[in-house]
Parts: structure tokens; C-alpha cells; sequence
């Protein structure tokens, strides 16, 4: 016998399609998460930003610059 295809809920596709498509709230979901993931990250680069200053003013040294190479 022919084996059996399976609807997906989610898109009413059948398993034989090529790819199913994610409903549109989870993929509204996941860019808006994607969002707030890039703004932590930015966060984050203007908090190091901060402590590269802080660490090279208390050591008498210029903070290194992220174009040359500095880590």
C-alpha cells in the first residue's frame, strides 16, 4: 500500500510539499525577537565601548580602536 500523507496543521499542507510554511504570527513572533535580540546586542557593544574607556583611562592608556585591530 501507498504510505499515508500527513496534513500539517499549520499550513494545511501535505508532507509531500517541499517546505511548509510557518504560520504568520510565529514568524511575526520570531522577527520581533530578532529585534529585540538586536538591540541587546547593540547594548551591549555601547557598554564594552564604555569599559574599553574606563579600563584604558585608569590604566593612562588610549582605548583601543576596534578599526585597528584593538580587542
Amino acid at each position: 500500500t501507498a504510505p499515508v500523507i500527513r496534513s500539517c496543521p499549520a499550513c494545511a499542507t501535505t508532507a509531500a510539499a517541499p517546505r511548509c510554511a510557518p504560520p504568520r504570527l510565529l514568524v511575526a513572533e520570531l522577527a520581533g525577537e530578532r529585534d529585540r535580540i538586536d538591540r541587546m546586542i547593540g547594548d551591549l557593544l555601547r557598554s564594552r565601548e564604555v569599559l574599553d574607556e574606563v579600563i584604558a583611562a585608569a590604566s593612562g592608556h588610549a582605548p583601543a580602536s576596534r578599526d585597528s585591530g584593538g580587542a
